[in-house]
């Protein structure tokens, strides 16, 4: 298969959940409009991967296609399928077109300002959890964001949902009561959202909680003194559909996840409802200070 040429523009090479995929398409989307260059989204770790790449990730699909956002999409004719943007040039496959291409990594988990220095042809590679990477872009990303692709019930539940006044909280669980990956992420609480409803109280006078949740069964365990709540059955929605669901309430709670944290952004870009977000964001201790946004409110997770 001849692989496709992407010197002419800023790859966006996508990792992880729908989240992670978001903020590394905001990342490339606003390097490529300041470069006025091609956009190009990449996807083909999801369908042939680097033999030589640790996977410690919980297997994802590249779901953000179907939101239909601009970029040229590239799968197996990507000069990095089986050929991660982590090898060194000389180790990157030959003949696929990759060992000419830049890449821009990821060192930290903070905003890195280099990023504002690349050039054409190059390939971004991390998570880029800040949304300093796409300030200049904002507005256009949010509007995208909104108008980009639903299926009928995910705007049956958006539509049902909009002018109702209940907090939407977001409870994280899925993957995340692994051990492994709980050493790494943590895990928000019951008693971190009993304090958030009651902070909310206090603060707007609302208690009604409608609590998303990916393991509704676990919640309700977990939730049995909490009062004046209910769980959302978001099963037959997409995961951005969810997400514009949940961006829907008068207030948020976060969980120390991704799909949380576009809700939020979603929720407040062009508003000032509360959100409540989970500290530390990790279990190392990582305050997540270009993650959250500075009006956020955050209580400890635990």
């Amino acid at each position: 298969m001849n692989k496709q040429d992407i010197s002419d523009g800023v790859c966006a090479y996508l990792q992880g959940g729908l989240g992670n995929q978001l903020f590394i398409y905001a990342a490339a989307f606003s390097e490529a409009k300041r470069l006025d260059c091609e956009l190009y989204v990449d996807i083909s770790k999801y369908t042939k991967r680097d033999p030589l790449d640790r996977h410690k990730e919980t297997p994802r699909k590249p779901e953000l296609i179907s939101l239909g956002l601009p970029g040229i999409v590239i799968d197996e004719n990507s000069p990095w399928s089986g050929n991660s943007p982590r090898r060194p040039p000389l180790l990157r496959v030959p003949g696929s077109g990759s060992r000419k291409l830049n890449v821009f990594a990821e060192r930290q988990a903070s905003y890195n300002a280099a990023v504002e220095s690349i050039q054409i042809g190059t390939t971004l590679y991390g998570y880029f959890q800040s949304y300093k990477y796409f300030q200049t872009v904002g507005d256009e990303l949010h509007n995208l964001l909104l108008g980009s692709n639903l299926t009928n019930p995910d705007q049956a539940a958006i539509d049902a949902l909009e002018g109702k006044q209940n907090i939407h909280a977001h409870v994280r669980r899925g993957d995340y009561v692994d051990p492994v990956v709980a050493a790494h992420h943590g895990i928000a609480s019951a008693d971190y959202f009993a304090r958030s409803q009651k902070l909310l109280k206090e603060l707007q006078g609302q208690t009604a909680l409608s609590v998303f949740t990916d393991s509704p069964s676990l919640v309700q365990q977990e939730f049995g003194r909490m009062h004046d709540y209910s769980i959302f059955d978001d099963s037959e929605l997409t995961t951005f559909g969810a997400i514009r669901a949940l961006s829907q309430g008068s207030a948020l709670i976060m969980s120390n996840s991704s799909f949380s944290w576009w809700a939020a952004w979603l929720m407040t870009r062009n508003s000032s409802k509360p959100i409540i977000a989970p500290r530390p964001w990790q279990n190392n201790g990582s305050a997540a200070a270009d993650l959250l946004l500075p009006d956020w409110l955050t209580l400890d997770s635990r």
